[in-house]
């Protein structure tokens, strides 16, 4: 779940509305002209470039009354307006048609966001699902999506709010957002973490520059108090955790040095990180693990693991060390390379065992 979504970037000085998405919002109808023009002044506060209310002939000038930074059109004159996203649905009644959004979702194939009304008409289309594209956006609360189920073999009663999400996005191939208590926003996909200490089961997990600092929640560093501990770090920026993810393993942000962050890992090492890679907050659980035993290899073959040959190579008899499985040389002998392009960025080396 992301709690806060990142910060649009600083525009340059002479940008024009032209570079920043075209919006159109399908809707209204006598008595609800109000859902399309707070839409669209949602999308103009948004960032939008340009916004264009496509609605009845009877509630336009209602419409403009409300949102004068918006133009009026119609919904089939896409073509002139040459929209990069399409929302359908606030305030729409009875205005909207099958046939018309079948012809929405199928002309340009320009991303649409569905929601009220737009979703109860493409509830009454059979297999529906077939007309959803990746990059669309379905918006149900718990009575809009019983209605689109009903075409389909899935059962609400027997699913929690997570999973119902995610196999209705798994359909119908797009994104799907279940409003409600505790919104689900899913696309289909299941995702793992490494579980740390301290959290719980059923417990929400935040990922964004405005998270809170709880156990499980993912922030960039420089969001990140001094004196926290976090674990799964990044290297490289949108690239994904590659330090600190074995079990028990925690590493503490130490201070800010101009672009970078340093940080102790666990090994004793001090490394500067840059700001904008992101860290898991708290301490990875199953501190215990290094000090398990399994007592005998019969417990390693329960566990599935088959024994290796070995190998007369690697008898650690007559050689000047010993050497892992890989025949590389442990137990102090160092491996890394001297003249690493990385090793610019390492404050102090970690302790030797």
């Amino acid at each position: 779940m992301t709690a806060s979504l990142p910060r649009l970037p600083e525009r340059p000085v002479d940008a024009h509305k032209g570079q920043f998405g075209r919006v159109q919002i399908i809707g209204g109808s006598i008595g609800m002209a109000g859902a399309p023009a707070l839409a669209a002044l949602a999308a103009l506060r948004s960032g939008a470039g340009l916004v264009q209310v496509a609605c009845p002939r009877e509630v336009r000038t209602a419409v403009a009354t409300l949102v004068p930074c918006a133009t009026i059109g119609q919904f089939y004159e896409a073509d002139k307006f040459n929209p990069t996203v399409r929302a359908v649905g606030p305030g729409c009644g009875d205005s909207l048609t099958s046939k018309d959004l079948k012809w929405i979702l199928s002309e340009g194939r320009t991303p649409v966001v569905l929601d009220a009304d737009g979703l109860n008409v493409l509830a009454r289309i059979d297999e529906w699902w077939s007309q959803i594209d990746q990059n669309d956006v379905l918006t149900p609360h718990s009575g809009e999506m019983k209605r689109l189920l009903e075409k389909t073999s899935l059962d609400a009663a027997e699913l929690k709010r997570p999973d119902l999400a995610r196999d209705v996005a798994r359909l119908c191939g797009g994104i799907v957002v279940l409003k409600g208590h505790e919104t689900v926003v899913s696309d289909g996909e299941k995702s793992y973490i490494l579980a740390p200490q301290a959290l719980s089961v059923g417990q929400w997990i935040e990922s964004g520059p405005q998270s809170e600092i709880h156990p499980g929640n993912c922030l960039p560093l420089r969001s990140i108090p001094t004196g926290t501990v976090v674990h799964n770090l990044e290297l490289t920026p949108q690239r994904g955790g590659q330090l600190v993810r074995s079990a028990g393993s925690g590493a503490q942000v130490l201070s800010r040095e101009g672009e970078y962050v340093l940080v102790r890992l666990p090994s004793g090492e001090m490394r500067r990180v840059l700001l904008n890679c992101r860290a898991t907050i708290g301490q990875l659980s199953n501190p215990d693990h290094k000090n398990e035993s399994l007592g005998k290899a019969g417990a390693r073959r329960h566990m599935g693991r088959r024994p290796h040959g070995g190998g007369e190579g690697r008898s650690p008899i007559g050689m000047p060390g010993p050497k892992s499985p890989t025949g590389q040389p442990t137990l102090g002998h160092k491996t890394r390379k001297k003249h690493k392009a990385s090793s610019k960025f390492i404050v102090r080396r970690g302790r030797r065992r």
